[in-house]
């Protein structure tokens, strides 16, 4: 099952690797500042940290060591403060838990001096950290921020509210937990739910839109990749893929057309507004076991690769 889980993950990938590693990471940043025509702070890690999370864990404690927060020159510099913010956010993809909470919160409360600068990082993790469609967020670092803004001494109520909120979504479903089973209706109009779809030892479940053109380009490609269609039609992998927006007539004209071997339906639990699911954009992949536990959420495609090289 190894090789059919690696496969399977493989057809639904759009990028060629499935990320650098921490050295190589560490090579790459006088490449990266070079194209993007922004300097990058330099973080020197000592060669006797040779664990790969302790010395991510380190660059992200002392990324930000030799910025001066009260220089505006550099702090208005959006170019020179989203290119640094990006590599600094790359480092959360190597860094242990409590490494990224310690690092995090330490910059937050060194950042409280400065209220301008403050809220200019919050918006950056936001773009670059949070926003489960950037490139460089990851679930840790997504995880971390909205943790620490949660009770930020320096955001209105209101705010601090939204990520509580988004601390309490994130709790559902999260990897290790059972799956939240959800009734949806198949495309010929009968009545159905996650738990009743067809065994399988490995579901992906795929929320999406029918307006939605990168949707689309993911349902390409699964489909038409000839080993996960075997996988499939041998029913060692199975493929629910569920509407959360409004429209029947739309869905149904937009399902006819797949795979009679996948469980294509539209919610009538209210996924979204009931949040059962965290969904803040389409589609977002779930990569579930065979009892229904959740393996990956919001899966990236650098996920999928990583998940089917290790099991």
């Amino acid at each position: 099952m190894k090789s059919t889980l690696a496969a399977a993950a493989l057809s639904v990938a759009v990028l060629l690797t499935a990320g650098c590693s921490v050295r190589q990471h560490e090579r790459e940043a006088d490449s990266i500042a070079a194209m993007q025509g922004s300097p990058l702070l330099e973080v020197e890690i000592p060669d006797s940290i040779i664990d790969p999370q302790a010395r991510a864990d380190y660059a992200l404690l002392h990324f930000w060591d030799t910025m001066n927060f009260g220089d505006r020159r550099l702090t208005a510099d959006s170019a020179f403060m989203a290119t640094n913010f990006r590599e600094f956010a790359r480092w959360y993809d190597s860094a242990s838990p409590d490494g990224a909470a310690y690092a995090t919160a330490s910059l937050l409360k060194r950042l409280e001096t400065y209220n301008e600068v403050y809220h200019r990082f919050v918006a950056l993790a936001e773009e670059y950290i949070i926003d489960p469609k950037s490139d460089t967020g990851t679930i840790l670092g997504a995880s971390v921020w909205t943790e620490q803004l949660a009770s930020s001494p320096l955001l209105t109520g209101s705010e601090k509210e939204r990520y509580k909120y988004k601390l309490k979504l994130k709790s559902r479903n999260a990897p290790g937990t059972q799956a939240t089973d959800f009734n949806f209706t198949l495309r010929d109009g009968t009545p159905s739910s996650l738990y009743d779809s067809p065994y399988a030892p490995y579901t992906l479940l795929a929320f999406y839109a029918p307006d939605c053109d990168t949707c689309h380009d993911m349902i390409a490609r699964v489909r038409g990749d000839k080993r996960l269609t075997q996988y499939v039609d041998g029913g060692q992998v199975s493929v629910v893929l569920v509407s959360v927006v409004e429209g029947f007539d739309q869905f149904k004209a937009d399902a006819r057309s797949y795979p009679s071997r996948w469980t294509v339906g539209y919610d009538t639990s209210g996924v979204v507004d009931n949040d059962l699911y965290a969904i803040d954009h389409t589609p977002t992949l779930y990569l579930l076991d065979a009892h229904k536990k959740v393996l990956l959420r919001d899966a990236t495609v650098d996920q999928l690769i990583d998940y089917a090289r290790s099991h």
